[in-house]
């Protein structure tokens, strides 16, 4: 089942913003050590040198963690409603979908 809610990894990117994300999804007394097994945490650093922060280059350094054949990406503050990633994958299997966008307003 390729929407089941138990084979999936959440990667998550640190971008260094005030949030506190390292913080929350990671043990930093244990070096950096997720909460939750499918968890991985990825402390965002700078590239090349340069001082290249914000969405894009957290969402690169996310692909670069992942293992999956899915990516989903999404802010940290989107609240989703149960059932709703099921839904989302059912949906992009049933199309033999490359890609798709979703976008969610309240």
């Amino acid at each position: 089942c390729p929407a089941c809610p138990d084979r999936f990894e959440l990667v998550v990117v640190d971008d260094q913003s005030s949030d506190r994300t390292w913080e929350i999804i990671s043990d930093d007394s244990a070096g950096g050590v997720a909460v939750d097994p499918r968890m991985v945490p990825v402390r965002g650093g700078s590239r090349d040198g340069a001082d290249w922060k914000g969405k894009n280059w957290a969402v690169w350094q996310g692909f670069l963690k992942a293992t999956g054949d899915v990516l989903i990406f999404m802010d940290g503050d989107v609240i989703l409603q149960n059932g709703a990633l099921e839904s989302l994958l059912h949906r992009f299997f049933a199309r033999d979908s490359v890609w798709l966008t979703v976008c969610c307003f309240s």
